[in-house]
C-alpha cells in the first residue's frame, strides 16, 4: 500500500526515470497519427506513458504499489510490442527497465508495507510447495504450513495483517489455533465439517468478516495468555 512516504520515494524514482536521455520515447502520450501510425490504438490496448504515471502518483491515485510498477513495465512491454524486436526503441526499453529494476529497491529497503508484501507473497510460494511435498516429507512439517492463505487484493486485510495472522497462529498449540479458528466461522459456515483438520481448512476461501472474527479471537487469546501479537 502507499502512505506519504512510499510516495515520495516513488515520485522521486519517477523523476529520475524521466531525467535520463533514453526516457525520450517513453516520456508522454503516443498519439496516434502524430508519434505513430494511426494503427497504434489497435496494437498497443493500454497505453502507458512515464509522465501520466508520474501524475497519477502526484494525485495520490495509486492504491497498489503493485499497479503502479505494473504500470511502468507497461511503458517498456508496450514500446517493445509495437516497435519489433530489433529497433532502437526496444534497445531502449531494456535500459529503461533495468534503470527501474535497480530504483525501485529504494522502495523496497524503504517501505515496510512493501517489504511487508514481498514477504506474504514468497511465504505463498513456499507454502504451495510445502502443499505438494511428498507424504514422508509432509509428515515433518507442522500442519499451519498447509493452509492455503487468501489473496490480499481479494479481502479487506492487507499483506501484512494477513501475515501478522499467520505468525499469530503459528505461535499457538495447533488444538487451540483450530479450536479458535473453527469457533470464529461455525456461525457463518454452518457446513464446516466437524472433523475438519488444519491441513483440510483451506483458509483462502474464507471472506473478509470471516477472517476479521478470527483475528479479533486470536487477539483476545493472545491478550488472556498476556502474549505479545505479531505487529
Amino acid at each position: 500500500m502507499f502512505n506519504n512516504e512510499t510516495t515520495r520515494i516513488a515520485i522521486g524514482i519517477m523523476d529520475r526515470l524521466l531525467e535520463r536521455p533514453a526516457s525520450y520515447f517513453f516520456r508522454h502520450e503516443v498519439i496516434p497519427g502524430v508519434d505513430a501510425d494511426s494503427d497504434y490504438s489497435t496494437i498497443i490496448t493500454n497505453p502507458q506513458d512515464l509522465t501520466t504515471i508520474r501524475k497519477r502518483l502526484k494525485n495520490n491515485e495509486y492504491n497498489d504499489i503493485y499497479k503502479w510498477m505494473e504500470d511502468v513495465e507497461t511503458v517498456w512491454t508496450n514500446a517493445e510490442k509495437y516497435n519489433g524486436p530489433d529497433s532502437l526503441v526496444k534497445e531502449l526499453s531494456r535500459e529503461m527497465r533495468l534503470r527501474f529494476e535497480k530504483e525501485r529497491k529504494l522502495l523496497a529497503l524503504s517501505s515496510f508495507p512493501y517489504w511487508s508484501n514481498e514477504i506474504h507473497r514468497l511465504r505463498c510460494k513456499v507454502e504451495k510447495l510445502f502443499q505438494k511435498a511428498p507424504s514422508k516429507v509432509g509428515k515433518l512439517i507442522p500442519d499451519f504450513y498447509f493452509m492455503i492463505l487468501p489473496q490480499p487484493r481479494e479481502i479487506d486485510l492487507t499483506q501484512h495483517e494477513i501475515q501478522c495472522l499467520k505468525l499469530a497462529l503459528e505461535k499457538m498449540r495447533s488444538k487451540d489455533s483450530l479450536r479458535i479458528i473453527s469457533n470464529a466461522i461455525k456461525k457463518k459456515h454452518p457446513d464446516l465439517p466437524k472433523d475438519i483438520t488444519l491441513k483440510s481448512l483451506d483458509i483462502g476461501t474464507l471472506d473478509s468478516s470471516t477472517l476479521r472474527a478470527i483475528q479479533q479471537s486470536v487477539m483476545k487469546s493472545f491478550e488472556l495468555q498476556k502474549m505479545k501479537y505479531p505487529e
